[in-house]
């Protein structure tokens, strides 16, 4: 499985730069560059949650199951990600489109 870390500060799911999720969903079927790429499983944290806890019933962690969209990465392989780190970045998104995946490359 490959490392995950997330700097997309805004998102529910992020605590500690990784994820309070089972696996993630990277969007972008037809990208050519990270910049077209995105996370399908961005939610917004919304103002009254607390900030760096997720309340998704699961611990943080840093390696998961990473399903990829984004036919034109050599890390894609039968739509899983085979990159030994993967860099999710949006800093200050707030949306799905504001984020992408850095460890993009074709």
């Amino acid at each position: 499985m490959p490392v995950l870390s997330c700097n997309v500060k805004n998102c529910y799911y992020n605590k500690e730069e990784m994820c309070c999720r089972e696996g993630i969903n990277v969007e972008g079927n037809t990208a050519e560059k990270s910049e077209a790429t995105s996370c399908g499983s961005f939610k917004e944290k919304l103002e009254g949650n607390f900030k760096n806890s997720c309340k998704c019933g699961m611990e943080p962690d840093d390696k998961l199951t990473i399903d990829c969209e984004a036919e034109k990465c050599v890390y894609n392989s039968s739509h899983k990600c085979t990159a030994g780190n993967v860099q999710i970045n949006g800093v200050t998104a707030t949306s799905v489109r504001e984020t992408n995946c850095a460890s993009f490359a074709n």
